[in-house]
């Protein structure tokens, strides 16, 4: 596991990124300067590796946070 300290998007998150939305298991960030509206990132809180280190809740989590931007 990555340490938060060396994670991009942990430290994105203080500079240019703010946080918009969240569940148990994910968090959606925009860039406080998109470079084409409506972009989003939607990352899961644990930190992995690859996504298939998710368990099944983390991934049904993730989707669901997805799913939810995508309907606005």
């Amino acid at each position: 596991m990555a340490s938060r300290t060396k994670c991009v998007f942990c430290s994105a998150c203080s500079d240019k990124y703010k946080i918009v939305t969240e569940n148990n298991s994910a968090f959606c960030m925009i860039s406080t300067e998109p470079l084409k509206k409506g972009h989003a990132l939607v990352l899961p809180k644990r930190h992995v590796s690859v996504l298939s280190e998710l368990n099944a809740e983390e991934s049904k989590a993730l989707l669901d946070l997805i799913d939810a931007i995508r309907r606005g």
